[in-house]
């Protein structure tokens, strides 16, 4: 080309700055919530008095990209930054218990807030007098804990509690936005700053954010008042979690709370998705204008390693371990365009070359720095650190890859839980300490219990060298639960604040939807919902998997086809039948037929040793005979070549746990390789480094590599209703899969053999002492009060057999009732129960009825009535 004329190498960059910034001053299309799927949210156990209290994050689109919402604006990430100013709100707090109305607290807002503010009793407002609350320091469970690692030490306090506290802000915050954050908060809280309601949130694990710039007084005193409402485990199906779970529901304000002051034009997310191992990420952008006025900005994207080191590893910030900018890994000069209270966001490729690659033996990060400026003043800096690694499933076999390279991690789990201080973490020295201590057993996956730890669990396991899967609580979840939130998408709302708040955190691998779940259709449901919810929409590269129950759908669980990798928890001699090292043999066996292309996750195996370790021994026997059977079964040998598909499928094996934990189901619970106290030791730790060394030895992973197979969205798929829905007084026809559920340890299932009425009953097997069946019922609660019996008509194989009847109401109350009718011997009989006798029970509000044998034989049920 002549001189004189520019080259199209230099037309074309200013072309394409051009066009992006006509692009960004274009408008954006009105946002529109995204549902998580596009289905009927009825389902035929959905409770009556199922909570109308909304979600607080949906999806909009903006620019063509799915963006978390709530409050109104972006869901932020709450990674800490250097320049914006944050007022601790730890500290000294004023409380007041309180009983509530449950109900209420679950209800919309819009319909109930007046109520709850009237019947606040002015405790919302900034001068009401609280000199006679007690005083407590926060963050902290509500909860009373005496530090001595006992089956008493917690107080189980689930109820409601007020909070108060002032505080200052500096006047050289006017003109910024505030904006407000509980970082887990147990479980319905409402905030109000002097005096005027901020907002609200449900759920106990994951963050939460208010933007109060409007309602604080700069440079004078100001007046926080959290109100909180925990509703019992066991009371409701429509919270999560639900059941009694097997840790402690802790009551009240548990992780940090504090201010923050953003610019009014500020970075609210850099999201970070390695795509391949050659250092191509995808970076999506998005910022927000909180002002009035449009803005015209450029933004500033570069890369640079991190450096992390002694002095700055605990340190929570991403600005604290950033060092050199890797050369030409950069954007500059981006344009912004932003309409007051608008929302933009951009997303492009980078790549990093020749990267060092993140994997537990070598966790190297990087860390992504976003400048925003006017011209040349610096409007907003945001840092993030993340990672490049990849995550995968083999094409030709039944493996997981990281960065192409089959693994087989020695897994360990660890609840969030001291004996001092419950789930407050305190500082982040102690989970560091925490993760130390794992460490050194050679572990290198942490799966962190059922629920999302604080984030700076995530930061560190990155920092330090640990694969992790991480969960939400769905724990235990049957039909009832599954519908209530087909309804009420609670669960659905702490997927994607734990996805969000996790984004970019290069060590978890692994996100998880369930654990131990009940129902299998509706189990399959879900997850299949929230497994396209995430590929679909935000896709972050990570892979979905459950930790079903090894006697819930069994290997052959149709509930594995709705996610990536098939997890189970395997408790042979001790939940499932069989010994430790057949059993577990066996079920792997069947699991793998089941589902051959599939990487099986072991996501627990353990036993207890009793508070006096009168079964420690025992528990190291579990180990050594159960890890024997999961060994077999690894998909990498220590010397780091791959096993063959028929014999290596296994990912990981997570012994369950790393410490004792508080539990509600038994006080204290001691399958913990380490006591609460986390000083004394048990047998098992040493037998767990031993097993786990050659393995971890070469990081976890094969020396060689294989092809991954493309990103697999699972089908849409529906949980079977019943044609028709009876109304009371046939509360129960058992003519519908999933219609009944199994009690203690008995066998059952749909039979069309023996039927009074229909097509189908329930045939139950018992294989010993009390077993039994349970029945959904339709259109619960059911208001039983005009009637004097309820019936069931049972077919017994040996005969002459007592039976049991139990009620459950809606408010948690349950009570049985034995019989004094005997089923007679190969024939159908009506049993009934005159609810007149059932007095620790609302009959107004029947929820469930079981029915239980204690004789060994084999039963049939059928049609639950009211007479």
């Amino acid at each position: 080309m002549l001189r004189g004329y520019m080259s199209w190498r230099m037309i074309l960059p200013m072309l394409l700055t051009i066009v992006l910034f006509v692009l960004s001053l274009l408008p954006v299309m009105p946002a529109q919530s995204q549902q998580t799927e596009r289905i009927d949210s009825t389902d035929v156990y959905t409770s009556r008095e199922a909570g109308t209290l909304s979600p607080t994050v949906d999806l909009r689109s903006i620019n063509g990209v799915q963006v978390p919402f709530a409050d109104g604006r972006p869901w932020a990430s709450l990674e800490l930054q250097p320049d914006r100013a944050v007022v601790d709100l730890a500290g000294t707090w004023k409380k007041e218990r309180a009983s509530f109305d449950h109900d209420l607290s679950l209800t919309d807002r819009a319909t109930v807030l007046a109520q709850i503010e009237a019947d606040a009793d002015g405790r919302h407002l900034a001068d009401f007098d609280d000199s006679a609350w007690e005083e407590m320091t926060l963050p902290r469970p509500e909860n009373t804990i005496t530090p001595d690692a006992t089956p008493t030490s917690v107080e189980r306090y689930e109820d409601g509690v007020w909070y108060r506290r002032s505080f200052s802000v500096d006047e050289s915050w006017q003109g910024q936005r505030t904006r407000l954050v509980f970082q887990a908060v147990n479980y319905v809280a409402d905030v109000w700053v002097n005096g005027t309601w901020a907002g609200y949130h449900e759920g106990g694990y994951t963050p939460f954010a208010l933007d109060v710039t409007e309602l604080v007084n700069y440079g004078d005193e100001n007046v926080v008042v959290v109100r909180i409402d925990n509703p019992p485990w066991d009371t409701r199906t429509d919270i999560v979690p639900a059941i009694n779970n097997d840790w402690w529901n802790y009551t009240g304000i548990i992780q940090d709370v504090y201010l923050e002051a953003l610019p009014p034009v500020y970075v609210a997310r850099a999201d970070v998705v390695p795509l391949s191992t050659n250092g191509r990420i995808k970076t999506t952008l998005v910022v927000h204008n909180a002002g009035d006025s449009a803005q015209r900005l450029v933004a500033d994207v570069e890369v640079l390693r991190a450096d992390v080191n002694e002095s700055n590893l605990t340190n929570p910030s991403a600005a604290a371990i950033a060092g050199e900018p890797v050369a030409g890994v950069k954007r500059t000069n981006l344009p912004v365009g932003l309409k007051p209270d608008g929302t933009r966001t951009m997303q492009f490729n980078l790549r990093i070359p020749d990267p060092d690659l993140w994997t537990p033996a070598d966790p190297n990060l990087y860390v992504l720095k976003v400048t925003l400026r006017d011209r040349q003043t610096i409007v907003d800096e945001f840092y993030t650190q993340f990672g490049v690694r990849t995550v995968a499933l083999a094409r030709d076999a039944p493996k997981l890859l990281l960065n192409d390279h089959p693994v087989y991690f020695t897994g360990m789990a660890r609840h969030e839980d001291w004996i001092d201080t419950g789930r407050t973490i305190g500082s982040i020295e102690r989970i560091y300490e925490d993760l130390v201590d794992i460490k050194e057993l050679n572990v290198n996956f942490l799966r962190t219990a059922h629920y999302p730890n604080h984030p700076y669990t995530y930061l560190l396991t990155d920092r330090m060298g640990l694969a992790v899967a991480e969960e939400i609580p769905t724990w235990w979840f049957d039909a009832y639960h599954f519908a209530d939130q087909k309804q009420r998408r609670i669960a659905d709302q702490m997927w994607r604040e734990m996805i969000f708040r996790d984004y970019n955190r290069p060590s978890i691998i692994l996100w998880s939807g369930t654990n131990e779940a009940i129902s299998n259709e509706r189990r399959r449901e879900f997850l299949n919902r929230i497994n396209r919810d995430l590929k679909e929409n935000y896709y972050d590269g990570r892979l979905v998997t459950q930790s079903a129950a090894t006697d819930r759908g069994g290997p052959d669980d149709e509930s594995m086809k709705a996610v990536d990798v098939a997890g189970w928890t395997m408790y042979f001699g001790l939940f499932a039948e069989g010994p430790y090292y057949e059993g577990t043999r066996d079920f792997l066996t069947a699991a793998n037929r089941a589902f051959p292309d599939k990487p099986i996750f072991n996501t627990e195996f353990g036993y207890f040793a009793t508070p006096e370790d009168s079964l420690e021994l025992l528990q190291r026997e579990v180990f050594d005979e159960t890890f024997r059977a999961l060994e077999e079964r690894r998909a990498v040998d220590a010397d780091g070549s791959v096993t063959s598909n028929e014999e290596g499928f296994l990912m990981t094996q997570t012994w369950w746990a790393m410490f004792d934990w508080y539990t509600q189901r038994a006080g204290l619970n001691t399958f913990g390789a380490v006591k609460l106290d986390r000083e004394d030791t048990r047998p098992v730790r040493d037998a767990i480094s031993t097993s786990y060394e050659p393995y971890n030895n070469n990081g976890g992973l094969a020396t060689t590599t294989a092809r991954a197979r493309p990103v697999d969205i699972p089908e849409a798929y529906v949980a079977p209703q019943p044609a028709e829905v009876p109304d009371a007084p046939l509360l129960q026809d058992f003519e519908a899969a999933e219609s009944y559920y199994n009690v203690f340890r008995a066998a059952s299932r749909l039979a069309t053999n023996i039927v009074y009425n229909g097509n189908s009953s329930v045939k139950m097997v018992g294989t010993g002492e009390f077993n039994g069946v349970g029945a959904y019922l339709y259109q619960r609660p059911v208001d039983a009060s005009n009637y004097s019996q309820i019936c069931v008509w049972t077919y017994d194989i040996i005969g002459d057999n007592p039976m049991r009847v139990r009620l459950l109401d809606a408010d948690g109350g349950n009570q049985e009732i034995e019989t004094a009718i005997r089923t007679p011997r190969g024939e159908w009989a009506q049993i009934c129960v005159d609810l007149s006798a059932f007095d620790q029970i609302n009959v107004t509000k029947l929820e469930r009825v079981q029915f239980t044998f204690q004789p060994t034989s084999v039963y049939y049920f059928d049609d639950v009535t009211l007479q």
